[in-house]
């Protein structure tokens, strides 16, 4: 084995134990990768005739800076009857290399207090 793999396996046990540490799940904490400058957009179902909107907590995120969170709005009601769900959109893009949770609230912004939640993983490399 190499240095260069023996290093490489060394750096990945101890990010692997940090994350344990930290009581991270590995099963439930799935990270979608993007490059720096790339960008993924994510929807999450809510319903906009409700008032309700999709929200990212920074106080609820770690290590947010590294990834560049633009709300697109909502999307295309399904069926086109009012009051129907539709999808709300941001367009992830990676600005430096390092891992992200983004937490994310469903809330009205009237009342500020969630209805559910939503985190998301991302990987900039």
């Amino acid at each position: 084995m190499t240095f260069a793999n023996k290093l490489s396996l060394t750096l990945a046990t101890l990010v692997l134990a940090v994350l344990l540490a930290s009581g991270v799940s590995l099963a439930a904490r799935e990270a979608k990768s993007l490059r720096v400058g790339t960008s993924w957009v994510v929807e999450m179902q809510g319903n906009p005739s409700t008032g309700y909107k999709w929200r990212l907590d920074p106080a609820g995120s770690e290590n947010a800076s590294i990834v560049k969170v633009e709300d697109l709005g909502y999307g295309e009601a399904k069926g086109k009857l009012l009051g129907a769900p539709a999808p709300q959109r941001f367009r992830l893009t990676g600005l430096s290399a390092g891992f992200a949770k983004l937490h994310f609230e469903y809330v009205q912004p009237w009342v500020g207090k969630p209805v559910k939640t939503e985190d998301i993983w991302v990987r900039v490399d």
